[in-house]
């Protein structure tokens, strides 16, 4: 076990950390450092002591790309009140496409879960089923989630946000909460995919970030070299408009790798999702509580669990006597 865990830590380490610190440094020290013959005691000493230098930096960002992954992903997500004020008018707009999207069907639910006239059920069962024809296409498109506290102005959060509430729309369990306790329970292959999944994702992001830092970096020295005799079309002042093509074109790899990656983060979602299908019940097992018989008993069972896991009162737990959720 410890030698999968040691494992995993260095393959992630490996493609997530050093891999995109390797190819930063290397396109720094290639476009952005200034010439060896540049005066300053700190251009002396990174000529004098190169490679030391560089294996230093090299690591050096490995690890702190690894340590603020949480944060870089949040950043991405717009989870940030700064974020979400940067980005007010994408917010608002996957708002208004959470509300055209889920209106409708939203009030059907809603006159299902209060009606008792069989005939209107089953009359509002197939508008749902039919509404549900519309709103899958199109959330397939925007990947809005359901619960409007949940949206965010990212794609990319908005795609965490589905996977996050997918165990409570169709179990009535805190993803929060049992996703920790899911992980001991779920089969080596699973996890080994879904690992996987996640190197491949923190890899993209990080190659995102780092290319727009280049992209930044280039865009400030192409305007600290900016002069006006820059303007003269000449084979030198060609080299200066390189640094402008540079940035231009690390802010499109920027983009590029963010939304590759998204690809991959919906493959881990599937799988993520799969995880609380098939393998929910060995949890249950596990705390020695028999599996409903049917679904509605299931997510109430699933409810009261959440509440006792999140506050610790005992009146959430099921009954002890039947061990039931009834």
């Amino acid at each position: 076990m410890y030698y999968e865990i040691a494992r995993d830590l260095g393959k992630s380490f490996f493609f997530s950390g050093l891999l995109p610190a390797l190819i930063f440094v290397f396109l720094n020290a290639f476009f952005i450092m200034p010439p060896s013959d540049s005066p300053g005691l700190i251009i002396k000493a990174i000529k004098d002591n190169y490679l030391e230098v560089f294996l230093i930096a090299i690591i050096a960002l490995a690890v702190m790309l690894l340590v603020l992954n949480l944060t870089v992903i949040k950043f991405y997500e717009g989870s940030y009140k700064i974020s979400k004020f940067l980005l007010r008018f994408f917010h608002k707009r996957n708002l208004s496409r959470h509300e055209k999207l889920y209106k409708t069907l939203q009030v059907y639910k809603e006159e299902y879960v209060n009606t008792n006239d069989d005939v209107k059920k089953n009359s509002l069962a197939h508008a749902i089923e039919q509404e549900w024809t519309k709103v899958l296409p199109a959330q397939n498109k925007f990947f809005i989630p359901m619960d409007k506290r949940r949206v965010l102005p990212t794609r990319l959060g908005n795609i965490f946000a589905i996977i996050e509430e997918y165990p409570s729309i169709r179990y009535g369990m805190d993803g929060m909460v049992f996703w920790p306790r899911l992980i001991p329970v779920i089969p080596k292959e699973y996890s080994a995919m879904i690992a996987s999944e996640k190197i491949g994702f923190d890899f993209l992001l990080n190659l995102s970030l780092l290319s727009g830092i280049l992209g930044l970096e280039t865009f400030v020295k192409f305007l600290s070299n900016l002069r006006l005799e820059t303007f003269i079309i000449s084979l030198d002042n060609f080299r200066e408009f390189k640094l402008l093509f540079l940035s231009i074109m690390f802010t499109t790899l920027f983009y590029l790798f963010y939304r590759i990656s998204l690809t991959t983060i919906l493959s881990m979602g599937n799988l993520v999702k799969s995880c609380y299908d098939l393998f929910r019940h060995d949890v249950l097992k596990r705390m020695n509580i028999n599996i409903p018989d049917n679904i509605e008993e299931e997510r109430l069972l699933w409810y009261r669990l959440s509440n006792y896991f999140a506050s610790g009162e005992l009146f959430h737990y099921p009954n002890s006597e039947k061990n039931r959720a009834i």
